[in-house]
């Protein structure tokens, strides 16, 4: 309703300079760079536009729908104008610049990139998000290797070293045989981090393909 009749502040006398104003507070602001401040913009164009096009101060909407690419940031514009470039919906100048599309082409380009500039934050958020998944789980496993060394050079140290005691043979192989437990368990605690990062690996190949 509102994008058919306009408010009804819209038989306001805007002019020209109205327009001109929305887009210095634009560009102030950095131009428009989510789909909300697009869609918010680009109401409060229709609004002030439809009394000089009423009026015959603005003879066709076509004559500044400049206002509408501007209103964009540097980087959406850029980004917009490649894929106009590239799907030819702009005309090429006798002075090698080039020709905006009409307006509802031309608004359909700029929807449709920031459509995708959201996307892509929320990709580049998920990533972030799972960056730092990742670095907790890299210092985790940095720990338990860390243990895993402090306990086998413990353990070294006490085989190269070991307690000078009288005994008997067999009673110096029972010594010896905790030490052969430990470093058992201490393999199977390599073998369980070993597992655990390929199988996050495997995962993550199979969350890339899908």
């Amino acid at each position: 309703m509102i994008s058919k009749w306009g408010k009804v502040e819209s038989e306001r006398r805007h002019r020209k300079y109205s327009l001109t104003r929305l887009f210095n507070q634009t560009q102030q602001e950095g131009g428009v760079k989510s789909l909300y401040q697009y869609r918010k913009c680009i109401g409060e164009y229709d609004i002030i536009s439809k009394y000089p096009l009423k009026y015959w101060y603005i003879k066709k909407e076509n004559d500044y729908h400049e206002y509408v690419f501007d209103y964009l940031s540097p980087e959406i514009r850029s980004s917009v104008t490649k894929e106009m470039i590239k799907d030819r919906e702009m005309v090429q100048a006798r002075d090698g610049g080039y020709i905006l599309p009409e307006m509802d082409i031309l608004r359909n380009y700029n929807e449709a990139e920031l459509e995708v500039a959201v996307v892509i934050k929320g990709k580049s958020q998920l990533s972030k998000s799972d960056e730092i998944k990742s670095r907790k789980k890299t210092r985790f496993e940095d720990e338990i290797w860390v243990e895993i060394i402090k306990q086998m050079r413990d353990i070294t140290k006490k085989i190269k070293n070991p307690p000078v005691q009288e005994a008997h043979v067999n009673e110096v192989s029972k010594e010896v045989n905790p030490m052969k437990d430990v470093l058992d368990h201490l393999k199977n605690q390599q073998r369980l981090l070993i597992h655990q990062r390929w199988s996050g690996r495997i995962n993550q190949t199979h969350k890339d393909r899908a």
